[in-house]
């Protein structure tokens, strides 16, 4: 669901009530940030917009996101900070536009124009706040899976209790059948931590930074097999929608183990995509 961002300027807020202590320990829900990687806004079997047809894919099957989008809220006209990866993360989390964290694009600085670029400090500060680490001073458990790519020493530098560690694309071609892109990992990892805070009573955020859609080719065998008629019609949804429907799969043992956990009434769900 492309550049719904507000969603975590809301998740923000809610920190910074959490860190005030303006809610009791008791009333402190648990948050899961999903974040997506290049998933446009007509990337899923969900319309992103009640009356735009075109918001929504004909060639994706993403029956646990519809499921989920039926029973929540969909920001349909919502803004990215960046139009690319690593300066829309580090503005998510610290809250601030990358214009001021002086990250705005991914590529190198180009040479020989007569405008000269800005500076470009890829790399997230020590002196900047995360959501992790104001969420923690208000005595949530907190965990990164995923993505990293916004550097600073990967995400236990910056207020994450578990994390998958400094990580960039790289991290999704490790991965392939029987657990693409770590999808299935992370959201076993994921289970694992919820479970672990609940016996503990203590209130959790994590942050799932899937690292689909990359590596498509790495979608199961099984999966891939679905989408054969799309070859040579649309090369690019063959490549696509494979790795969708399981990122969708992940998505939905995300939230069976939330529904298992006894988890559902107390546990706040955002997803996203950059």
């Amino acid at each position: 669901m492309k550049k719904h961002n507000h969603l975590m300027i809301l998740a923000t807020a809610l920190a910074l009530h959490l860190a005030q202590g303006s809610l009791s320990a008791a009333g402190k829900p648990n948050i899961i940030f999903m974040l997506s990687d290049d998933q446009g806004w007509n990337g899923l079997s969900v319309a992103m917009h009640p009356d735009i047809p075109s918001s929504k894919g004909a060639n994706f099957h993403t029956p646990n996101l519809e499921k989920f989008a039926s029973q929540g809220m969909r920001f349909s006209a919502a803004y990215a900070p960046a139009p690319v990866c690593s300066p829309t993360r580090i503005s998510l989390q610290t809250g601030k536009s990358p214009a001021a964290l002086k990250w705005t694009k991914a590529a190198p600085p180009e040479q020989g124009r007569k405008l000269t670029e800005p500076a470009n400090i890829k790399d997230l500060s020590s002196n900047e706040t995360t959501v992790a680490e104001v969420l923690r001073s208000a005595g949530y458990a907190t965990a990164h899976y995923g993505k990293w790519h916004i550097r600073g020493g990967g995400p236990g530098n910056h207020g994450y209790d578990e994390h998958d560690g400094d990580t960039g694309n790289e991290q999704a071609f490790k991965f392939t059948d029987p657990n693409p892109v770590d999808i299935f990992g992370m959201a076993e990892r994921a289970e694992k931590f919820m479970g672990k805070n609940k016996q503990a009573r203590k209130p959790f955020y994590i942050q799932l930074s899937w690292n689909a859609l990359h590596a498509q080719g790495n979608a199961l065998k099984t999966t891939k097999a679905k989408y054969e008629h799309l070859k040579g019609n649309d090369s690019k949804q063959f490549e696509v929608a494979p790795i969708t429907e399981d990122l969708d799969t992940g998505v939905g043992r995300v939230l069976d183990s939330i529904d298992r956990l006894g988890l559902a009434d107390s546990t706040i769900v955002i997803y996203t995509s950059v």
